[in-house]
C-alpha cells in the first residue's frame, strides 16, 4: 500500500510545520532552561521532541479524517480483464516457488492444492500488481477444488496484505488460505470456518481496509509495515479470519501452510 503524491505533499508540509512549532515552544522556554542544570535541560529536550511527534500525529490524524483519505492499495491481485497476465515458473512446489520469489522485484501469484503441488502461476511484469492467466483461472475455478493462494511484495518495507489482498481471498470460497511472502516475512490468512459464504463479504472487507488504512495512517510514520500489520489484524479479527506472521529466520513446521 502507498499515499498517493497528494497525501505525501501533505505529509511533508506537516513535516514542515510542526518543526517550527516546536522550535517556538522551546525558544518560550529557554530562559527557564538556560536558569537550571544541564540534567534539566536534557530533560525538557527529551520532552520538546516528544511534543513534535504528538503534533505530527495529530497533524496526520486531522486531515486523514478532513480530508479523507483513501490509501491506495499498490500490492494488489487483479482482475485478468484489466492487464494480461503471462505464465511464469519458480519451480513445482509450495517451498520452492515460495522461496524463488521472495528477492524477486516483480510481484508473482501462484496458486497450489492442499498438498502443496502447484496448480498455476503468472505474473503481470509489475512490482505492485499481479495474477495467473485466465485460462489457468478458468480452469482452477471450475474445480473448485479447495486451493491455497500465494503471492510476493517486493521491496524493502515487509509490508502485509493490502485492501485487494483480502478482496481477493474472499472473492472465492474455495481459495482456503492466502501467503503474502516478503524479505523477511510470510504473512497468512486462513478461513478458519469450512462453510462457504465469504464470497458475499468481499466488497465489504475491501471498503473496511480503506477505513482502517485511513485511520491508523499515523502509523505510517513510524514504520510501513506497522501500518499494514495494525490493519491486517484489526480486519482478519473483524470478518473471522485467521491472521498469522511467521519471521523466515526462524524454523517453519514443514506443514504450516496447508490445510489437513
Amino acid at each position: 500500500m502507498k499515499l498517493t503524491r497528494k497525501e505525501e505533499l501533505l505529509l511533508e508540509i506537516g513535516l514542515f510545520c510542526c518543526g517550527p512549532v516546536t522550535c517556538v515552544v522551546f525558544m518560550a522556554i529557554y530562559d527557564y532552561i538556560y536558569m537550571y542544570s544541564a540534567l534539566f535541560g536534557v530533560v525538557i529536550f527529551l520532552a520538546i521532541s516528544f511534543f513534535y511527534i504528538l503534533c505530527l500525529v495529530f497533524f496526520v490524524s486531522i486531515l486523514a479524517i478532513v480530508f479523507g483519505w483513501q490509501v491506495e492499495d499498490s500490492e494488489e491481485l487483479t482482475d485478468e480483464s484489466e492487464q494480461k497476465a503471462i505464465s511464469s515458473d519458480h519451480g513445482g512446489h509450495f517451498a520452492e516457488v515460495m522461496e524463488n520469489i521472495r528477492h524477486e522485484k516483480l510481484e508473482y501469484r501462484a496458486i497450489f492444492d492442499l498438498n502443496g503441488r502447484k496448480l498455476a502461476e503468472g505474473t503481470l511484469l509489475s512490482p505492485e500488481k499481479c495474477n495467473i492467466t485466465t485460462e489457468d483461472w478458468r480452469s482452477i475455478y471450475r474445480r473448485r477444488e479447495r486451493v491455497v493462494d500465494l503471492h510476493n511484495h517486493p521491496g524493502r518495507s515487509n509490508v502485509a496484505f493490502s485492501g485487494k489482498d483480502f478482496e481477493a481471498f474472499l472473492s472465492s470460497d474455495f481459495i482456503r488460505k492466502m501467503i503474502v511472502t516478503t524479505r523477511n516475512y510470510n504473512y497468512v490468512l486462513e478461513k478458519p470456518s469450512d462453510e462457504d459464504g465469504y464470497e458475499d463479504l468481499q466488497d465489504d472487507i475491501y471498503d473496511y481496509v480503506r477505513k482502517m488504512n485511513g485511520k491508523y495512517i499515523w502509523l505510517s510514520i513510524f514504520s510501513s509495515r506497522l501500518w499494514s500489520v495494525v490493519v491486517a489484524r484489526k480486519t482478519a479479527k473483524c470478518f473471522g479470519l485467521k491472521f498469522s506472521i511467521e519471521h523466515i529466520h526462524r524454523q517453519m513446521p514443514k506443514n504450516m501452510f496447508f490445510l489437513a
